[in-house]
C-alpha cells in the first residue's frame, strides 16, 4: 500500500492516498457548498487555445508574452528579439 505521506520518525502519522483524496473532496464540497467557486474571474469566459494543438512550451510562450520578451502570436507576425536591460 503506497503512504502518501512517509516518514521514518516514529509517531509521525502516515496518511494513505485514499485519505488524503477523501479530505480534499470533502474541503472542495464545502467550499462549493460556502459559494467559494462562484465569482471566479473568467467565470462564464472560453477558455483561450482551447481548441489548438497541445503545445509543451505553451506556459514559456505565455510568460514571454506577459513580461513583453516577444509580442502576441498573430498570423502574420514573428516573435520580437529579446529586449536588453538597460
Amino acid at each position: 500500500m503506497a503512504h502518501a505521506h512517509s516518514s521514518k520518525q516514529p509517531g509521525t502519522p502516515r496518511f494513505t492516498d485514499q485519505a488524503i483524496r477523501i479530505v480534499a473532496e470533502n474541503k472542495i464540497r464545502e467550499a462549493m457548498k460556502a459559494g467559494a467557486f462562484d465569482r471566479l474571474p473568467g467565470t462564464g469566459k472560453p477558455i483561450a487555445d482551447l481548441d489548438e494543438p497541445f503545445d509543451p512550451m505553451w506556459w514559456v510562450k505565455r510568460w514571454l508574452q506577459r513580461e513583453r520578451f516577444i509580442n502576441p502570436p498573430s498570423e502574420e507576425s514573428e516573435p520580437a528579439p529579446p529586449q536588453s536591460a538597460h
